[in-house]
């Protein structure tokens, strides 16, 4: 990003008055947004930018090419101060993980895992390894496909955790694990109607199967429609039932790697030694 020189807080008496941040947010924004596209693969639109912010269409509008952000000025003037061993530390400590399908972490069968973004319908199953783990794949599969499919409606569901260590989608509704079991299932049927009618092709459950057992028949129904992703540590049940859907039916299994904080991918479908 091209700096314009220093500007100065009163253009009348002409002296330069720290921190002089050479920078407005618009260039800020404008630089983070071009980067953005280039990691996603095409251009942000406004409608875009409102879906990964949370934000009416106007208000990303009005942010990333009208307001001044003199908040986000002061931030940056603040950073800037940092050691850059401590400013990354910073962005890193405070900035959650974006999982995809392609990321390092996962070895073993991830060119088959990868295969699963183009599936139409069916039932796939996430299994093993720990809870961080399986989080981290399902939502993995969810960014992943909505790079992979710009074009159509980005996938649905219901992920029960709080999303404090990976970067959430932003269709997905998250209901806090921490809430009662009775509490967990009223938010998850409440707005469950609007979830089985919409028009997305995936749709992803994060313990959904164990915890909203009201909605379990409706889940291997809609699997005749599109493609359900299910996250679940305990799926002897679901493999059961996978075994006699006529309908294509896949087991990932992740195993826990020694050494490194790598995620060991297995896939298979079920009722079969063959893989994927």
């Amino acid at each position: 990003m091209k700096k314009h020189g220093y500007r100065t807080n009163n253009p009348i008496d002409h002296y330069i008055r720290p921190p002089a941040y050479p920078f407005t947010a618009q260039e800020l924004l404008g630089d983070l947004r071009g980067r953005l596209a280039r990691e996603e693969g095409h251009p942000l639109g406004f409608v875009d930018l409102a879906s990964l912010i949370g934000q009416p269409k106007s208000t990303a509008h009005f942010w990333f090419s009208l307001y001044h952000h003199p908040h986000l000025l002061a931030f940056m003037s603040l950073l800037e101060r940092l050691s850059r061993v401590e400013r990354q530390s910073f962005i890193e400590g405070n900035c959650r993980t974006l999982p995809l399908v392609s990321d390092p972490i996962l070895t073993g069968q991830t060119t088959q895992l990868a295969r699963l973004l183009a599936q139409q319908k069916g039932l796939t199953v996430i299994t093993g390894h720990s809870d961080h783990a399986r989080s981290y794949v399902l939502t993995g599969l969810g960014h992943s496909w909505i790079r992979l499919h710009r074009k159509r409606s980005r996938p649905s569901g219901i992920d029960i955790h709080r999303p404090r260590a990976i970067v959430p989608i932003e269709t997905l509704q998250y209901i806090d694990e921490r809430l009662d079991g009775g509490r967990i299932r009223e938010l998850a049927l409440q707005i469950w109607p609007k979830i089985l009618t919409s028009k997305s092709a995936l749709l992803l459950g994060n313990r959904l199967w164990s915890l909203v057992p009201e909605i379990r028949n409706d889940l291997l129904r809609i699997a005749n429609q599109k493609h359900v992703v299910l996250a679940e540590e305990s799926t002897v049940e679901l493999e059961a039932i996978g075994r006699n859907l006529p309908l294509p039916t896949h087991i990932v299994t992740l195993l826990a790697t020694t050494g490194a904080e790598k995620i060991k991918v297995h896939c298979a479908r079920t009722g079969s030694s063959q893989i994927l």
